[in-house]
């Protein structure tokens, strides 16, 4: 079984995240348009679990368009250097939080280009998957903050 690693947070202990590297597609086409997944008319608890069920079969929603919201939250790689940017969802319970990477179409800086650490947001973007190491990691690409 191939192991995908879609930025789980258990129990507020947050994960480190290993450099991201890789070239973005070029501009955002009209996604809310063509939403494929939209998490955001979902329960707390179906969202959660939409979410783990992304990470446990990926291949299901490579391609798709997929919109959710969720608090912002970047994390930097104190190796490399690089930022990584999250979409974090809590369950019903707020005990456990699930989220997903993004990627914004374009050049973006941050933080001048980002929201505060800890707003919410709504994000669309593409899901795909990607290899870093020995390790496979899902993201949404081509993303935009709606």
């Amino acid at each position: 079984m191939k192991k995908i690693y879609c930025f789980m947070i258990m129990a507020a202990v947050l994960l480190s995240l290993t450099a991201c590297g890789g070239e973005q597609a070029s501009a955002v086409t009209d996604t809310q348009d063509r939403i494929d997944v939209d998490l955001t008319q979902l329960s707390s608890t179906m969202v959660y679990s939409e979410v783990y069920n992304m990470m446990v079969t990926p291949d299901s929603y490579i391609g798709k368009n997929v919109k959710l919201k969720g608090q912002f939250t970047v994390y930097q790689n104190q190796s490399s250097g690089d930022y990584y940017y999250t979409v974090i969802i809590a369950d019903a319970a707020s005990c456990c939080s699930q989220g997903l990477e993004f990627v914004l179409a374009g050049n973006h800086d941050y933080p001048a280009d980002y929201p505060e650490d800890g707003e919410e947001i709504t994000v669309i973007g593409e899901f795909q998957t990607y290899q870093e190491g020995d390790y496979s990691y899902c993201h949404l690409i081509n993303a935009e903050i709606v």
